[in-house]
């Protein structure tokens, strides 16, 4: 965790880009439907915030239709999970 939260303490603009690059490459492609058809073919946890206001309709649980996906909702949490929470991260995961 400290190893984690120094690098992004230490280099903020990173974060930043992480973000940026989302936000200009990666949601216009989702937006186009680029996902449309495709199937999760590897086992995902999905962490989302319990005061995320992002993924506030994101409900924690398994979903029939996507059968390697599960949800959990991380208590006392926003969006950026790893910064707020890490040690949470860390447990939903272990």
């Amino acid at each position: 965790v400290r190893t984690y939260d120094a690098v992004f303490r230490a280099r903020p603009h990173v974060s930043v880009a992480v973000y940026r690059t989302f936000f200009w490459r990666e949601l216009p492609a989702l937006a186009r439907g680029k996902y449309v058809g495709r199937k999760l073919d590897v086992p995902t946890t999905m962490l989302v915030g319990e005061n995320d206001l992002v993924a506030k309709s994101v409900q924690p649980g398994a979903y029939p239709d996507y059968p390697n996906l599960s949800v959990q909702r991380i208590d006392r949490a926003g969006h950026f999970l790893p910064e707020e929470v890490p040690e949470a991260v860390i447990a939903a995961l272990s």
